[in-house]
């Protein structure tokens, strides 16, 4: 990606936790599925990708999933999360639960990271004023300790997890001057943004975004939230009820399949219209057809997640995929 020597296809936020060590899950996976178990079929092995962190916010916050001091769920199998392997979809209420910011660039695990590498961000202020504020910190931290980074690194703005109390919507509509905010570290910048969002906001905001130069891609994936998107996603056929399995933690959000018809959609869209910024898309990538169907419809780069969880041993060839297809 530009302005970052690293790969084109990205494990996205929260894929592999903060620091790039997984989910209890995946120990079993790496057994179940390493190289010479499936050799023929792939494997469940990231190299090859570029590592995003799962999403940090500025203060310590506790809401969602429970973790441990060491950042790993406090259940082997979480109760904010459901998986329908059969269907390949996810439901989860895991929210940007983690230790803060400060925290984690104590414990100087990004710092020792040899590969280039994103860390994603978002702001939960109550106001634009007290986001901004937020932001304008977390840049100022990353300003004082970028000298302490072994590895380039980049910035993901998101304003996209569906789990939060906070409207998304708003958060789209304000992120430009969220960005202005992490202009000084001279750092690639990805600004994260849901589909549901993007379509609402429109082809013309899109616009605005890539004519502001405030960022260097653009990435449209994540979750969409319990009961959007009612017309193209039928939520009774896909849980055998209109109310979630998951409604004491306030709905979820649901990733996997049903997502990418949907994301595709928006991406040929926008692509029609003469949106020729880079744009990295992901959502409901099981397997190395859909790297070729979403870089058919004007990615250039891929990000996947949920695959991760539901079809491990594609992973290295959802990798190998993308960077043939993207030539790297």
């Amino acid at each position: 990606m530009k302005g970052l020597k690293s790969k084109v296809v990205f494990a996205a936020s929260g894929t592999l936790n903060f620091f790039g060590e997984g989910w209890p899950i995946h120990r079993l996976y790496k057994l179940l599925f390493g190289k010479w178990k499936v050799r023929r079929l792939g494997w469940f092995d990231f190299t090859g990708s570029t590592f995003v962190s799962k999403t940090t916010t500025l203060l310590k916050r506790e809401d969602g999933m429970p973790l441990t001091d060491e950042l790993q769920p406090k259940k082997m199998f979480p109760d904010h999360v459901r998986v329908y392997f059969r269907k390949g979809l996810v439901l989860n209420s895991v929210d940007l639960s983690g230790p803060g910011a400060v925290d984690l660039l104590m414990r100087n695990k990004w710092q020792n990271r040899t590969k280039p590498f994103m860390i994603s961000f978002m702001s939960l202020g109550k106001t634009l004023k007290e986001r901004l504020k937020e932001a304008a910190f977390f840049a100022s931290l990353l300003e004082v300790s970028k000298s302490e980074f072994k590895a380039p690194f980049g910035v993901q703005i998101n304003v996209s997890c569906s789990n939060t109390e906070y409207s998304t919507k708003s958060m789209l509509k304000d992120s430009l001057a969220i960005l202005e905010k992490f202009q000084r570290l001279s750092v690639p910048i990805d600004l994260k943004v849901g589909v549901v969002d993007a379509i609402e906001a429109g082809v013309e905001f899109i616009k605005e975004i890539e004519a502001s130069g405030l960022c260097d891609w653009l990435t449209c994936s994540n979750t969409i939230h319990w009961g959007e998107m009612a017309g193209q996603i039928d939520w009774q056929k896909l849980f055998g009820s209109t109310e979630s399995p998951l409604k004491h933690l306030g709905g979820g959000a649901l990733s996997g399949k049903p997502l990418k018809p949907i994301v595709l959609d928006w991406l040929k869209n926008v692509r029609e219209k003469g949106v020729s910024m880079p744009i990295k898309a992901g959502g409901g990538i099981l397997c190395s057809r859909d790297v070729r169907d979403y870089i058919d419809a004007g990615a250039t780069a891929i990000e996947f997640g949920s695959v991760s969880i539901l079809r491990p041993w594609n992973v290295q060839s959802i990798i190998q995929t993308g960077n043939e297809l993207l030539g790297r």
